[in-house]
């Protein structure tokens, strides 16, 4: 049973879960200028993937397109892991 269903889940396990659950892999999308850029640039000691919707970036893929996003999740995983 897990503690959701027991009623023990309260902060200090959630505190858990989440430092556990964490692989220090992020995705900026949009990450080629302005606001995104900047998430890239402010994400220091995380291995950042930046996914734009136009080259040179580390996947290229548009977020309008469900099938980009799943081939870019997936291209993600096998790179560098689960993103968190």
């Amino acid at each position: 049973m897990s503690q959701l269903a027991k009623g023990t889940f309260n902060a200090q396990t959630t505190r858990t879960f989440w430092r556990n659950a964490m692989t220090n892999v992020s995705v900026v999308v949009g990450g080629a200028s302005g606001i995104g850029a900047a998430a890239a640039q402010k994400a220091a000691g995380r291995t950042v993937l930046i996914w734009d919707i136009a080259p040179p970036y580390d996947l290229v893929c548009d977020i309008r397109d469900p099938d980009q996003v799943e081939t870019a999740m997936s291209d993600t995983v096998e790179r560098v892991g689960v993103p968190d």
